[in-house]
């Protein structure tokens, strides 16, 4: 197995270990809505591998590997207060979070170029799309945190400055996704070497 995989690999389960072990922590601790949240965000980094094994999908390993680092840091940062205490955490992780939603949407849009062939697109479409996309589940997080924020009273939000630097962060995630996917799309390098769905 190439070694880059391997490294994916094992990057991965080191992850998905160390939120594995926050879940037994808190619930030691009698922190039970910490032991809930950890379990489920356990259980969203599986997701990948159950889409391979129930529904024969086959899914690049980077897919697991980015799912995993966002949640990793998103999880491990709440619950350290990483997010109040580290200056520009907030934005970082909006950063890795909106690079993994860019590379699955424009991994999905491939699929359908040139798996599916139902859309046409120069690689430049690709890049477009890909910034588009990350600017637009910025504004739909956005929008989440800000209905969370009305309803339960939380803090999600820390005022317009703080929303315009992640939608900043987002939007330059996408670029970098974007640019990518364009370039090795011009060298007639593939984004997916297989169809995303299985036989």
């Amino acid at each position: 197995m190439d070694s880059a995989i391997v490294g994916k690999h094992l990057v991965s389960i080191f992850m998905k270990l160390a939120i594995a072990g926050l879940a037994v922590v808190t619930f030691l601790r009698g922190e039970y809505v910490w032991f809930i949240g950890s379990s489920f965000a356990l259980f969203l980094t599986l997701v990948p591998t159950i889409l391979e094994r129930d529904y024969k999908m086959k899914l690049p390993i980077l897919f697991d590997t980015a799912i995993t680092i966002s949640i990793f840091f998103h999880v491990i940062g709440s619950y350290h207060g990483f997010y109040k205490n580290v200056p520009f955490y907030d934005h970082f992780t909006h950063f890795v979070s909106a690079a993994t939603v860019s590379l699955i949407g424009v991994t999905l849009l491939y699929d359908l170029a040139f798996h599916v062939r139902i859309v046409k697109l120069p690689p430049r479409g690709f890049g477009i799309f890909t910034v588009i996309f990350a600017m637009s589940m910025g504004v739909v997080w956005e929008f989440l945190e800000w209905g969370f924020d009305l309803m339960l009273g939380t803090a999600l939000q820390q005022g317009l400055h703080d929303t315009m630097l992640d939608l900043l962060f987002d939007t330059i995630a996408g670029i970098i996704i974007g640019t990518f996917s364009t370039l090795k799309l011009r060298r007639g390098e593939p984004l997916a070497e297989q169809p995303l769905r299985g036989e």
